[in-house]
């Protein structure tokens, strides 16, 4: 990346380094709108909890989204969530993703909506979808239609007949198909949201006529459990620091977006970053939270030209599920916090702040106490805020006997939980469990609770049991303290499970099995529609299934692991499951498939003066901005003529022009390639053809913005265009000063002589701070020879946006860093008087100021350069003809398709399973296609070498590659490489 990303992962700022960020609710009850009637029985709330199906229900959620994941992989993912203990998933709907033509809607294939849904719900997950129109999420344009910039009148995200309309139609495709998928008809959707991150109404506020059409929509198309506006309580911490109460609120607390990783990242996060995310989940459970949603758990690839200006083809958040499906280290920092969650939802979702009195039970006063009681039991949350261990006991404070039990050991940051009075059976309460608990599974007619800690530490549980219980297994640390008390004090052991089992009279039995921390992480509940199966050892259980009355399981561990396999398996029955694993290969020696030989064929024959582009859109004066032919791609060709009256050098002036341009003269390019306005062209005299290829790098995600859509953030070029020439030497304007702004600047420079101005030279960094704004000023010459006529300001590059003032009169703006422009000076002007310059400078992050020079000069000839035609995209990649091979000293300048195959062997459901990127070093920036399938832009905006190639758009045997490259690079140096961090070698255990 050139410089720092600017804005949030949804918008709301940068954050830098993951530091700490959040962003209230607006609505003090949360904002969540009940559910109709008719759904009531299905999806309800109140002020303590979530109730799904009449069950206190904790919604622990995972962000993904289905359009960034192909659909083969689909439950792949899901299943990782699952395992994780999610029992809901959050997703976007993209409104351009699908209606990328105006009236022409696509749920198909990879965008089938209603296919992903029914998934979720096959797989027994809940939904939570977000329907927009709005939605952020780095996604190109926040989601909005490139159609929609082009149709007169339409103001965004507020009460506008054209937005209006225009939403009411893609509402009226997308709404019905979420309304079929609510849980009260049979499928997975139990929450709505409505927009996103307004900058006017969150919850259940509605300001405006346009937060009410969005809801008579909604509801008129079926809309019927619980749904809200914008968002509830977004944050890289959005518990904050202080335990809340139950009591008078009107709506659970919910997080929709819990930030544990950034846009930027890639790849497992620091452990002090893993800590700080852990932490979080566990204060929302300590605090009263009643369900989150970590944006993103599984971030993905934006694949064709999705992305937003600030990523790539990548979109993997350093997040605990990686892009290719590997999972980090924070992956099962989230899996204990959730399946905790879930296994004392009856707690969570229907519980009172009882702090007050539990706030002295840690004998160590620098353990902070807090604590939820509700009619299902309490759970104490045991907190070491500091950086250093601490060691305390924990009383019982309540009980008639409160013995203070074994010394714990908190990790710096840890919040342990601790559990009293709780059924696990009608006949069986956990009286007291001063341990870590991973979570407890139903098996049948066993309870299975697995509690974990370091190697050698102390595990005590204490229940009430009914007369006549009989105990199985354990005996040696399992006993009777009376014949209604069993307690369990032991130490976690080293290596293989510890496993104790009673049984009460009725023949349920309790399983408890104890498991060292390292061992907690790999050890998976593993539900079934025959049983239910708890499996110790392996990195990942992927799939489970009975065949004849044997189970058979398919585990992951870490490419290049080669230590010997284990997986001990307790099912609903008190013998422990024998299994063999398969023999299967390892990854040793296994290398990427070799590259063959390159083909090319150019992609510039626009350029030439004899192209033909009669069919191409032509505007009578200016040119248009990129998609105003209907293209949604990343790229578009311009052609014009151009008259010199003379012979010469001359500059071609835009006044809009975005990303990055090529310019052609007569079919040749002018230069390698440029970045901004003007662009010198050296004419004889005639008429002359002017091809520019232009391409971005994504649209603004309009974070916040509300107001007209037509022109914001155009791509390509677009404005007046005019042809000059140089009459004399430009004068440089050397000398400056500056002016810090502190706050919101004025609509006006400040007084030429008020306090507070500093010399400022060229280049020097006016921000120290990074963003903010500040003044720039001089005094301008007096008029060069001529008159004021073609007289035109200069500026070499302004870091990073840029309002010009001439006499107080605003006369141009300009967006953008380390880009030329001219401005010309017209009637501000004034002769025979001092000509003082202002410039306001808008910096986003990083150095900034007026960074290169500014000079002042006068035009002989400026001509406009009208009639201008457009065509999008790059054109075919597919095509079957009109390729050659490479050479191997051909050079081009000029955007080059280049082609390649390799082989791969088939992909193997046992054995290694890697994970190939390709490596487009050497090139310069464009596409890649993968068998057809368009796999993003490059080069990466994270910190990863090479485009992702999903494994199931890989073929066994020939596999074609495509390289567009917007500048032709040759792509010699390009390679296939496994990606080792993420790749995994799969294996299969056999029941005996």
């Amino acid at each position: 990346m050139s410089r720092p990303l600017k804005t949030a992962a949804c918008g709301i700022a940068v954050l830098l380094g993951l530091g700490l960020l959040n962003i209230p609710s607006a609505s003090a009850d949360d904002g969540i709108f009940p559910p109709a009637m008719t759904a009531k029985p299905f999806i309800d709330f109140d002020g303590r909890g979530f109730l799904v199906n009449g069950q206190r229900t904790f919604l622990a959620s995972g962000g993904i989204e289905f359009s960034r994941v192909p659909r083969a992989l689909w439950r792949d993912r899901l299943q990782r969530f699952q395992r994780a203990g999610m029992n809901t998933v959050e997703i976007y709907l993209f409104w351009n993703y699908h209606e990328p033509t105006e009236g022409k809607f696509d749920f198909s294939g990879n965008k089938d909506l209603d296919a992903f849904l029914k998934l979720v719900r096959q797989m027994g997950m809940y939904a939570i979808v977000r329907v927009g129109p709005y939605v952020c999420a780095e996604w190109d344009g926040g989601g909005y239609p490139v159609w929609l910039r082009f149709k007169p009148g339409v103001r965004v995200r507020e009460d506008n007949p054209q937005f209006l309309e225009a939403v009411g139609r893609y509402f009226d495709k997308v709404l019905p198909i979420v309304a079929e998928n609510q849980i009260n008809r049979g499928g997975s959707v139990v929450l709505v949201q409505l927009e996103n991150e307004h900058p006017k109404g969150w919850g259940r506020e509605m300001p405006n006529g346009y937060f009410r059409h969005l809801r008579d929509k909604a509801l008129l198309q079926g809309i019927e459990v619980p749904y809200f506006f914008s968002g509830l309580h977004h944050g890289s911490d959005p518990a904050g620091d202080r335990p809340w109460n139950s009591i008078d609120r009107i709506n659970p607390w919910f997080s929709t977006e819990f930030w544990p990783g950034w846009y930027n990242l890639y790849g497992a996060l620091k452990p002090d970053q893993q800590l700080r995310f852990d932490r979080g989940t566990w204060k929302i459970l300590a605090y009263g939270g009643n369900g989150y949603n970590y944006y993103m758990l599984h971030g993905g690839t934006n694949f064709d030209y999705w992305n937003n200006q600030e990523d790539a083809s990548s979109y993997d958040y350093g997040a605990a599920v990686g892009q290719a499906g590997d999972l980090r280290p924070l992956y099962y920092r989230f899996k204990r916090a959730a399946w905790f969650a879930r296994s004392f939802q009856s707690v969570l979702e229907d519980s009172e702040n009882a702090t007050d009195d539990f706030k002295s039970a840690a004998t160590n006063t620098a353990v902070r106490v807090t604590a939820r009681r509700s009619p299902s039991g309490t759970i104490l949350f045991l907190d070491n805020p500091g950086r250093e261990p601490l060691q305390t006991q924990v009383k019982d404070t309540t009980a008639a006997a409160a013995p203070a039990g074994a010394t714990l050991t908190l990790a710096p940051g840890e919040i342990l939980p601790v559990v009293r009075e709780y059924k696990l059976l009608p006949e069986v309460t956990l009286q007291w469990a001063p341990t870590r608990i991973l979570g407890v599974f139903p098996q049948g007619e066993t309870t299975t609770l697995v509690a974990y800690g370091p190697a050698g530490s102390p595990a005590e549980l204490r229940f009430a049991v009914p007369t006549g219980t009989v105990v199985r297994k354990g005996k040696e640390a399992l006993v009777a303290a009376a014949a209604d008390l069993l307690t369990l004090k032991a130490k976690i052991p080293a290596n293989v499970p510890s496993e104790y089992v009673f049984a009460t009279p009725s023949g349920k039995r309790i399983r408890v099995l104890l498991v060292t921390d390292t061992l907690a992480d790999r050890t998976w509940f593993v539900e079934s529609k025959t049983a239910n199966y708890l499996v110790c050892g392996p990195s990942y259980v992927r799939d489970s299934q009975v065949e004849n009355g044997r189970l058979h399981l398919v585990t992951e561990k870490p490419w290049g692991d080669r230590a010997a396999s284990s997986a001990a398996v307790y099912g609903p029955g008190e013998k422990a499951l024998m299994l063999r694993r398969a023999p299967s290969a390892d990854s040793k020696g296994y290398a990427p498939p070799k590259l063959n030989v390159w083909e090319t064929q150019s992609a510039a024959d626009p350029a030439l003066s004899a192209f033909d582009d009669q069919k191409w859109l032509v505007s009578a004066d200016d040119p248009l901005p990129m998609g105003a032919d209907g293209d949604i791609s990343a790229y578009a060709w311009y052609r014009a003529a151009l008259t010199a009256p003379q012979a010469g050098d001359y500059s071609l002036t835009f006044t809009h022009a975005a990303d990055a341009l090529l310019p052609f003269l007569d079919g040749k390019p002018v230069s390698t390639e440029v970045t901004g306005s003007p662009v010198t062209l050296n004419l004889s005299v005639g008429t002359h053809t002017i091809a520019v290829f232009t391409s971005h790098a994504g649209r603004d995600k309009l974070f916040g913005y509300i107001g007209p859509l037509e022109g914001k953030d155009a791509k390509g070029l677009s404005g007046p265009v005019a042809l000059r020439q140089r009459e004399g030497t430009a004068r440089e304007i050397a000398v400056w000063q500056t002016l810090p702004v502190t706050g919101e600047p004025r609509d006006a420079p400040p007084a030429f002589n008020a306090s507070g101005w500093k010399d400022y030279a060229i280049a020097d960094n006016a921000f120290l701070k990074g963003r903010g704004f500040a003044w720039f000023q001089t005094t301008l010459p007096p008029m060069l020879e001529g008159g004021i006529q073609g007289q035109i300001l200069r500026f070499e590059g302004v870091d990073d946006n840029a309002t010009i003032y001439l006499n107080g009169i605003q006369i141009a703006t300009h967006t953008g860093w380390e880009n030329s422009f001219e401005v010309p000076l017209g009637i501000a002007w004034r002769s025979g008087q001092p000509n003082r310059l202002a410039v306001l400078v808008e910096n986003t992050d990083g150095p900034g100021g007026i960074m290169k020079p500014v000079s002042l000069a006068r035009y002989r000839y400026d001509l406009p350069v009208l009639r201008w035609r457009l065509h999008g995209g790059p054109g075919d990649p597919l095509t079957g003809a009109g390729w050659n091979p490479l050479g191997k000293t051909a050079t081009t300048e000029a955007p080059s398709f280049y082609r390649t195959t390799f082989a791969a062997p088939a992909s193997a459901e046992i054995g290694p399973h890697p994970i190939l990127r390709v490596s487009l070093k050497g090139m310069s920036r464009g596409s890649v296609w993968l068998n057809g399938h368009n796999l993003g832009r490059y080069p990466e905006k994270v910190p990863v070498d090479g485009i992702y190639l999903p494994e199931c758009w890989i073929n066994k045997g020939k596999n074609s590659l495509v390289v567009f490259d917007e500048t032709g690079k040759r792509p010699d140096a390009v390679t296939l490489r496994i990606e080792t961090a993420a790749s995994r070698i799969a294996e299969e255990w056999i029941g005996l």
